[in-house]
């Protein structure tokens, strides 16, 4: 009579092959779950900034100085542009010509901070962009 040991212990190992295989991939989609996860948390908070500032920047009629005070801000020294520092993303908003005689345009961007090396920086393009539109007011003369 022989046993039949060997066969049971082959299937066990087998088995046991076919469980680590299995943990190895959802292992791995786990991970990556958890990555989306992360970069969709840091565009919703940008979508949120950058719908602060915008909001705020229509209200001001434009005037980034106003905004920047609002939105504790700094304005460049042209007073074009406006950025605001943050730890995920730094927003920044530029005023931008248009064609149109009394229309005002920004372009706002919420882009990852500058990392001093390039392999720790999570996301390489801008997160969240955005062109915005204000009626500007004629001053009466």
């Amino acid at each position: 009579m022989k046993s039949k040991t060997p066969l049971a212990l082959i299937e066990l190992v087998i088995m046991i092959l076919i469980f680590s295989l299995t943990a190895a991939l959802c292992l791995r989609a786990f991970v990556w779950a958890d990555q989306i996860s992360y970069e969709s948390s840091i565009r919703d908070q940008a979508v949120i900034q950058v719908q602060t500032a915008a909001e705020t920047i229509k209200a001001c009629s434009g005037n980034l100085d106003h905004a920047a005070a609002i939105l504790d801000a700094k304005v460049s020294a042209d007073g074009q542009s406006l950025t605001i520092p943050g730890q995920d993303f730094v927003l920044t908003a530029e005023k931008r010509a248009t064609n149109t005689r009394g229309l005002g345009c920004a372009f706002l961007s919420a882009a990852p901070p500058p990392y001093s090396d390039a392999a720790a920086a999570p996301l390489s393009e801008p997160v969240f962009t955005l062109e915005i539109f204000w009626q500007e007011v004629a001053s009466d003369e």
